[in-house]
């Protein structure tokens, strides 16, 4: 027991306080490092899904309007990073869409660093029906070289 002369804390008292607030404050800090990461993560996603809709949104209101290919080898074939780049002729970021790399840079951006193109054929056996292909490839938001997004859309 204390003599009531003695007025203050133990050494071991003010050791386990500093332990329990350097826990509490590392709990904080950790948490927060983690919504910060998956908000940044969600927020990429996003983007990247309200790109790839644009697209298929202008294609979807007048299909006959853009190029349809029959032989999509060549846009299935070409996996490398430099045919990609070549393949994929539109660039993207956070913020737009552009149609090419020359207006990303002339809108003063210089972090365009996605890529994006599509491939638009005819569903085989079925009339009016096209099989849409939106591929997108950008270093940091994209695991691997690039990603496919399909869709079935309507002809008019």
């Amino acid at each position: 027991m204390r003599d009531l002369r003695s007025a203050g804390f133990t050494l071991l008292e003010i050791m386990i306080t500093i332990g329990v607030v350097g826990v509490t404050l590392y709990g904080l800090l950790g948490g927060a490092d983690f919504i910060e990461y998956h908000t940044s993560k969600t927020r990429n996603a996003m983007a990247l899904e309200r790109t790839v809709l644009q697209i298929v949104d202008s294609i979807r209101s007048g299909p006959h309007l853009y190029q349809i290919t029959f032989n999509p080898n060549d846009f299935f074939n070409n996996i490398t990073k430099e045919k990609l780049e070549k393949m994929l002729p539109m660039a993207w970021d956070e913020y737009a869409l552009y149609s090419s790399i020359d207006e990303c840079h002339q809108v003063g951006r210089s972090g365009c660093s996605g890529r994006l193109g599509y491939i638009l054929t005819p569903l085989t056996g079925y009339r009016g029906i096209y099989r849409l292909i939106v591929r997108v490839s950008h270093p940091k938001m994209i695991k691997g070289l690039y990603q496919d997004f399909p869709f079935i859309i309507r002809g008019m």
